[in-house]
């Protein structure tokens, strides 16, 4: 709410986190239509997971410089997990020649840029790339991606809360995260199953 009034009661129509965020949840809300342009085609969901991979992309954007996969991993890298699963680094992702240890969130968001990546660039895709860890038996990847986009967003809008609050309200905030976290985290733990 902090964010909707600094841009649209306060006037701060150029002010870039402001821009970034409302421009990535029109991104997110497109993305999040149901993918049956086409029947719900292999490449509907294909689409689908670009759509989500540019909202988070537009996100983590940093005012100067680019989007990336990094700027991204750094983005939901930097939420504040009280569950210590959820916590761990003990995924590996390679991007820019090297090896990076990365969390389940970091993990499974790599696995959509990478499966947009595929569709997008003319690459052989099988239905295998629609799941996370190339399982079948777990849920569609694409089921992930707003679980994902609310870590990012949850991150992301911790630069608009006040620095001045009452011990009320950050209680208030500290059970609404615990709150959030309980089924972030039970969502998220869908893809190790």
């Amino acid at each position: 709410m902090r964010a909707w009034e600094r841009r649209f009661l306060k006037g701060r129509i150029n002010e870039w986190a402001t821009r970034s965020l409302f421009r990535s949840l029109e991104m997110a809300y497109q993305a999040s239509t149901m993918p049956f342009k086409n029947h719900s085609t292999i490449y509907d969901v294909g689409s689908s997971v670009s759509l989500w991979v540019s909202a988070f992309e537009i996100l983590s954007h940093p005012q100067k410089g680019k989007a990336s996969l990094s700027s991204v991993l750094k983005l939901l890298g930097g939420y504040d997990w009280n569950d210590k699963i959820l916590k761990r680094k003990t995924y590996i992702v390679k991007y820019g020649g090297k090896s990076y240890k990365v969390s389940l969130a970091e993990k499974l968001y790599k696995e959509l840029y990478d499966t947009r990546n595929d569709f997008l660039h003319g690459n052989p895709v099988t239905d295998k790339r629609l799941y996370p860890f190339k399982n079948k038996n777990l849920p569609l990847l694409i089921r992930f991606a707003p679980i994902l986009y609310k870590i990012a967003l949850l991150y992301f809008l911790d630069k608009f809360k006040s620095k001045r609050r009452s011990k009320k309200a950050k209680l208030e905030e500290l059970t609404a995260k615990i709150f959030n976290e309980r089924n972030l985290s039970d969502a998220l733990l869908k893809a190790k199953q």
